[in-house]
């Protein structure tokens, strides 16, 4: 079938264009694209600054409605509504089977490599290039091709621009701090960089019962976001020093810091933040 997707035939260009799309294998969906997140990983891609290299189909948070699906598909049916989830385990390897999906063996080889699990693509340019699904996902497209493991139905009551970043940013930040910290009720905690990603840590945070919960950013207009979504205290840290705030607002540093930024800044910040024996989480890609 052929649809229109946003392509990287080479470094630092980026097309609108119409491609040819094979249609889902045995154990894969065809999902009708309603809405796809843009991650920061998506323009590192597109800069050439990720393993991915071009050329690409860009995209890897989405939701949209099922169209199609193959014959070992027994997760949905067409008529669902879906959001699309970039990195499903094969709950198999050693490191699934100890609990641990998300350094599953496969992705290093696959999902890494922005292949198919099996390791196939399934897009091409009209002349014949070889397209790779971004992350095993490609959803700044009509449509997608996505594994039965990387579907995960959702309710009508979720409007799809809603669920598209929940199958990345949301789950990063929201994961880093429900089950990675495990930030216990009445602890403080600090969230630097207040994007899709910290927001979605600060929310968990707040849902964790963190109190201080102080949120850290160089953009007003992102702190006032953190404000309304919970945050008990803000820091600006264009203007104010944060680590130095950070220990005033809870007296010798916070229990927990998620950085959700990534970078030679921001990790020094939340590192020399937290109070002697707290705990500094990283969960941002490096801009």
């Amino acid at each position: 079938m052929r649809i229109n997707a946003a392509v990287v035939r080479e470094i630092n260009q980026l097309t609108i264009e119409e491609i040819e799309m094979e249609g889902p294998g045995p154990e894969e969906v065809l999902v009708r694209i309603r809405a796809a997140g843009v991650c920061h990983s998506d323009l590192h891609t597109y800069k050439g600054e990720l393993r991915t290299v071009p050329p690409v189909v860009l995209g890897h948070e989405g939701a949209g409605v099922v169209e199609q699906i193959g014959i070992k598909v027994d997760k949905v049916r067409p008529g669902d509504r879906v959001l699309v989830n970039w990195l499903p385990s094969c709950n198999q390897c050693a490191t699934c089977l100890d609990g641990r999906p998300t350094l599953c063996e496969r992705f290093p080889a696959t999902t890494f490599q922005s292949l198919m699990p099996d390791g196939t693509t399934h897009h091409r340019t009209l002349d014949g290039m070889v397209l790779k699904p971004y992350l095993s996902s490609a959803t700044m497209a009509e449509y997608a091709v996505i594994h039965q493991d990387g579907i995960v139905p959702i309710g009508a009551d979720i409007p799809f621009d809603v669920a598209a970043v929940v199958g990345c940013a949301v789950m990063t930040g929201a994961g880093a701090v429900l089950n990675t910290a495990r930030t216990p009720a009445g602890s403080s905690a600090a969230v630097i960089g207040c994007g899709g990603v910290g927001l979605s840590a600060l929310l968990a945070c707040r849902l964790a019962g963190c109190d201080p919960l102080i949120a850290v950013d160089v953009m007003e207009s992102k702190l006032e976001m953190a404000r309304e979504l919970g945050a008990t205290h803000t820091i600006n840290a264009r203007e104010e020093d944060a680590v130095q705030r950070l220990r005033q607002f809870t007296h010798n540093g916070p229990d927990y810091a998620f950085d959700s930024v990534g970078s030679a800044i921001t990790i020094p910040q939340a590192l020399q933040s937290v109070r002697p024996g707290g705990t500094a989480v990283v969960m941002g890609l490096h801009a």
